[in-house]
C-alpha cells in the first residue's frame, strides 16, 4: 500500500512538472495558457513538490504573488501530512521490530528453563517472597 502510494504521488509530481513546463512554454509563445485553477488543483491532489520545482527551474509564475502563496500553503500542508504519515509508520515499525525481539527472548527464555536441572536445588535469592 505505502509502495503505491509512493509511486501516485511520483507520477502526480512528475505530470505537474510537465504540465507547468509546457504552460511556461505556452506563455513564452503566446499559445493558449493552463488555468491557474488546474495547475493549483494538480497541485492540490499530490504535485506541489512539481509545481515549485516548475517555478525554481523556470520562474513558472514566480512573479504571481497570489499563486506563489497557494502554492506554498499547499505544499506546506502535503508535507505536513506526509511527515504525519511518516512517523506513524516508522512507529508501527519500530513496535512490531520491539515485539519480535520480545517474542525472541520469550521463545529463548522457554528454551532455556528446559535445560535447568530439576535434580540440583536452585539457589535462594534475597528479596520479597523468597
Amino acid at each position: 500500500m505505502t509502495e503505491t502510494i509512493l509511486w501516485y504521488f511520483v507520477a502526480i509530481n512528475v505530470l505537474t512538472l510537465t504540465v507547468s513546463i509546457m504552460d511556461k512554454g505556452f506563455a513564452v509563445y503566446d499559445k493558449r495558457r493552463v488555468p491557474e485553477n488546474a495547475l493549483l488543483t494538480m497541485s492540490f491532489v499530490g504535485g506541489a513538490v512539481g509545481a515549485k520545482l516548475a517555478q525554481i527551474i523556470s520562474g513558472h509564475k514566480s512573479l504571481k504573488i497570489d499563486f506563489t502563496a497557494s502554492l506554498s500553503l499547499i505544499a506546506f500542508l502535503q508535507l505536513a501530512v506526509a511527515l504525519a504519515f511518516w512517523s506513524e509508520t516508522v512507529r508501527q515499525e519500530v513496535a512490531a521490530a520491539y515485539e519480535r525481539v520480545a517474542a525472541s527472548f520469550e521463545k529463548e527464555e522457554a528454551e532455556n528453563v528446559r535445560y535447568v536441572s530439576r535434580d540440583k536445588e536452585l539457589p535462594r535469592r534475597f528479596g520479597p517472597g523468597s
